[in-house]
Order: structure tokens, then sequence, then C-alpha cells
């Protein structure tokens, strides 16, 4: 493991990522102005309920994972990984990254695929999102200075219902503790 959801393993032999249907549904999905370098990849990214079921119908404050499966193609000393939740407008309302997961992924293999598990409580607004991913190679961080391994515009397309909850009137919401 690098840290909490961040699992490093070997890419099953007998059955290769890319002959699954969920990698070639992926393939589809991002090819859309996906920019890479040929370093490193990813090979599926899935939103799953707390059943490992793909969620493409979500509900307000769900417990969820962004999988992400990526594979080195050379050696890499380093290598981060991030995510944007976009709304149906294109705009940023959740991003996050290794970096400010504070997880570092060092010492990737030739061949190594890592599996990656983001794990959160769903606290959007009812509508439509799409997730963008990206696979960098830190240069300087405080400058924001990658070298783009894999970034993924359109990874995956998901929709938010408020289910038996009260509607929210922002993009997002956080967990309070209100003191009376």
């Amino acid at each position: 493991y690098y840290g909490a959801g961040i699992k490093k393993t070997q890419e099953l032999v007998a059955q290769p990522v890319e002959n699954t249907p969920a990698h070639e549904e992926f393939s589809k999905r991002a090819a859309f102005q996906r920019l890479q370098n040929g370093k490193a990849e990813f090979l599926n990214v899935q939103l799953l309920d707390e059943a490992d079921k793909a969620c493409e119908l979500c509900t307000f404050g769900q417990q969820l994972t962004l999988r992400m499966q990526l594979r080195a193609n050379q050696p890499i000393e380093e290598i981060g990984v991030a995510y944007h939740i976009r709304d149906k407008n294109g705009f940023d309302i959740i991003y996050s990254d290794s970096a400010v997961e504070n997880q570092k992924i060092s010492g990737v293999q030739t061949g190594e695929t890592i599996h990656i598990d983001w794990q959160f409580r769903l606290y959007l607004r009812e509508g439509d999102y799409t997730v963008s991913t990206m696979l960098s190679i830190p240069e300087d961080l405080e400058l924001a200075k990658v070298e783009v391994c894999d970034f993924v515009p359109l990874a995956l397309n998901f929709k938010v219902s408020r289910g038996h909850h009260l509607p929210i009137y922002s993009a997002a919401y956080w967990p309070n503790e209100v003191l009376i």
C-alpha cells in the first residue's frame, strides 16, 4: 500500500487488462481530447457504490469509491495522480491529487499496474457530472509544474439525485458541527 486507498498490485498475466469489457468501455470514453506522453496510462476509471458496483446514478450523501487503474510503461521515480469532478458546465467542483492527500507513489517499475481507491461521501447538488483524471511526473509542485503522462478529460459520467435529502443551494456541501 502507498497509504490509505492507494494500493500497488502486479498486473495479472493470465488476463491482460486491455481484454476486459470495462477497459474497452473506458478506452472509448477516454479517447475524447486525451493527452498522453506514453510513460504511464490509465487503464480504467470507475465510480463504485458500497457493493463495488458501478454507480452512474448516485445519491446525495452516498459513500463512493473512485477506482483508478494505471500502468507505468517505463520506470518512474515518482508519479502523481489527480481527479476533478466537473458539473455540466465544465466547472471544477471537487479536486484532489496524491500530493494534496499526502500520498507519495514512488519507485514504479515498467509494466507495473497500480490500483488507487479514492473514498468519499458524495455531497454534490443534484445534477450531471464528469470526472477528469491525470497522471503526471512532479517537477516543481510549488509552481504546479508537472510532466503530464495521461490526461483524460472524460474518464466517466455520473448523475446525482438528492434522494430523501432536502435540496442544497450551492454546488457542494461539507459536514458541519453546529454548536447551539
